[in-house]
């Protein structure tokens, strides 16, 4: 079926309540909760000054959707191959799995393998609903106007974020360490089968889209508990450094959220208190290397240059020509300064209509050249995660 078709399908067949939604061609879409053994890592009550007025955003550390939660996991009824399994990371502030329901299903056709849609912290169904009433969320970005009168593509889709991350820049950090460890968490259960989708011990490889190619990376940089020794990433839509991104955008972060992020962990020498127990584990996995390095193109550059040197056969990324979010040039900068030949590991494409990073695959009245588009760039992750 055609993606366009698939889009429209998936988002009216998908619901998280329901623990499994049978498709056509053998596909079983089953959701799975999960519990967060991380949440309180997260500010508190006490690190942030609570602001007046409607819209409490916080304390991180009690917001109860984040903490529990449910997940999709997409893959064959029979004829799967669970020898490896992928884990799908999407973009910074998505507030549906409807743009990603057709990638997994893509994946999962192409390689046979399970796809597992996971959160980051605060996205998709972790966050409160209040962040997603359209209503509510208008008049915040109302007040952040008035409180910047020179802010720019101040949304309500991206009022949330961007307030939270104006007021706590280091949210930025603490959300992607509770995801990282959330995501290796999962990855044990699928490594000791206790992971109710696989019955051996596979090899888990990701799917890494925008901020989530990012993660990926920093993932197998890391290498946890030597769980990622031989996983691969496709990276589509990202693949390079904080700082070389323009995250201004109406459907992602307004000009002051983004400003925040990039003056405290671009522009300083940024300093973040862990606490002791967490310090201690984020020193056993060696986790702020590869964030430090992958924050600052100046930050670490012997080490991010080595890691990505090392990692170049279990990387394949693909950029689009006109992205302006995260430059399909700043990806290939970053390959280059590694001593790569970024054209052994990145691929610059370009659609023959109009697209933009954050739709890369809009509904079009002819969806002819969209499925197209689809087709080329999901034949060529499935080959690479096969």
């Amino acid at each position: 079926m055609a993606y366009s078709d698939d889009y429209i399908r998936l988002s009216k067949a998908y619901n998280s309540e329901k623990d499994s939604i049978s498709l056509e061609e053998g596909i079983v879409i089953e959701n799975y909760s999960f519990h967060s053994r991380s949440s309180g890592m997260l500010p508190n009550k006490e690190e942030i000054k609570q602001p007046s007025g409607k819209f409490s955003l916080f304390p991180d550390n009690e917001i109860q959707e984040n903490q529990t939660f449910r997940y999709p996991v997409v893959r064959k009824i029979s004829g799967g191959d669970c020898s490896r399994v992928i884990i799908l990371l999407h973009g910074l502030n998505e507030r549906t799995w409807d743009k990603y329901l057709p990638w997994a299903k893509s994946l999962c056709l192409g390689t046979l393998h399970p796809v597992i849609l996971f959160p980051i912290s605060f996205h998709i169904n972790r966050s409160p609903e209040i962040w997603n009433n359209p209503r509510a969320m208008t008049m915040l970005a109302h007040q952040r106007k008035q409180k910047n009168p020179d802010i720019r593509h101040s949304t309500f889709v991206n009022a949330a974020i961007s307030e939270r991350l104006q007021q706590y820049p280091q949210r930025f950090f603490f959300s992607g360490l509770e995801t990282y460890f959330d995501v290796l968490h999962l990855i044990k259960t699928l490594k000791n089968k206790e992971h109710p989708v696989v019955g051996t011990s596979p090899e888990v490889d990701f799917f890494g889209y925008s901020i989530g190619a990012l993660l990926s990376e920093i993932l197998l940089m890391s290498n946890p508990d030597n769980k990622l020794s031989a996983s691969k990433a496709f990276l589509f839509c990202g693949g390079t450094t904080l700082d070389k991104m323009n995250g201004v955008s109406r459907f992602i972060l307004d000009s002051k959220g983004f400003e925040s992020i990039k003056n405290f962990f671009v522009k300083s020498d940024f300093q973040l208190n862990l606490g002791v127990q967490i310090s201690r584990q984020v020193k056993r996995l060696k986790v702020i290397e590869p964030f430090r390095a992958m924050v600052n193109s100046r930050n670490n550059a012997g080490y991010r240059n080595q890691r990505l040197a090392d990692l170049k056969g279990r990387l394949q990324i693909y950029s689009l020509k006109n992205d302006a979010v995260i430059p399909s040039q700043a990806v290939i900068e970053t390959f280059s300064q590694a001593g790569i030949n970024p054209q052994h590991v990145v691929r610059t494409v370009d659609f023959n209509y109009k697209y933009s990073h954050e739709t890369p695959f809009p509904c079009l009245k002819d969806p002819n050249p969209v499925n197209k588009a689809f087709d080329r760039i999901f034949k060529k992750a499935s080959e690479f995660l096969k």
